[in-house]
């Protein structure tokens, strides 16, 4: 997994932006997407998303041990201008969601395979720093990842949804009742890598390939990451198949 370098130069990024505008433009017709200005919108702090409104307080609902809080729909600004891996900046509009509290614990996964025979354990499952219960389950690849969600009857969150719960603010975050986005573990999501933003959807949906590509998205930051990469549109990628000990997984559900 490589961490891009969030300090590339804004204005050689603005001088590249033209050259898809007609793509971008063209791929987002009929998905009430704005490509808008790359500075207007460059804050770059967790506010740029209006929530819809819901009634009732937050509820939570469990389902093979995993636990689930709401994400109300909404519209946010995705993407940085200060690096081309995150850029050009595009309003996505989401529905609302359902996404796991936590990163799947090593409990969790246990409980997965004892259901499932035909799995092999993740790689670090006999090491004591890494193997507590509570812990989120490391050194499982996206492929296994994404069956272990299959079982569960939900998916992988798509890269956009995880960049929207990451920048709400921590006490909005904290109500919904979502942990441990950033600081733990990386976390896989289903989207395909692209070096930039250019024709990505506006929906919230995953960005996939077909045939699908080589590598897979990562998100968030883990333990060794320094405090100041822990910012909501930070992306990386991995292979599907890498089964590192920094990386783990939630998982999504569009209904429940």
């Amino acid at each position: 997994m490589a961490i891009p370098d969030a300090a590339a130069a804004a204005p050689s990024l603005l001088r590249r932006h033209g050259a898809c505008d007609a793509g971008l433009r063209a791929a987002s017709r009929g998905r009430r997407c704005d490509w808008g200005s790359q500075v207007q919108h460059s804050s770059g702090a967790r506010s740029h998303i209006a929530v819809s409104s819901g009634g009732g307080g937050q509820r939570f609902v469990r389902k093979r041990g995993l636990e689930f809080a709401r994400i109300p729909g909404g519209t946010f600004w995705m993407g940085s201008p200060n690096a081309l891996d995150e850029s050009p900046r595009h309003q996505v509009v989401l529905p609302s969601f359902w996404m796991g509290r936590f990163p799947v614990t090593n409990q969790q996964y246990a409980s997965y395979l004892g259901e499932s025979p035909e799995e092999q354990p993740p790689k670090f499952w006999d090491d004591a720093a890494r193997n507590h219960p509570s812990l989120p389950v490391v050194g499982v690849s996206w492929e296994e990842a994404r069956r272990f969600a299959a079982w569960a009857g939900c998916r992988l969150p798509s890269e956009a949804e995880w960049e929207y719960v990451g920048r709400i603010s921590d006490a909005v975050r904290e109500r919904w009742g979502i942990h441990q986005l950033y600081g733990r573990v990386v976390q896989w999501v289903e989207d395909d890598w692209h070096g930039s933003y250019c024709a990505a959807p506006c929906d919230g949906t995953a960005w996939v390939d077909d045939p699908r590509s080589a590598l897979r998205v990562v998100r968030g930051t883990a333990w060794f990451h320094e405090p100041k990469l822990a910012r909501a549109s930070l992306r990386s990628w991995d292979q599907p198949l890498a089964r590192d000990d920094y990386i783990g997984f939630r998982v999504a559900c569009s209904e429940l």
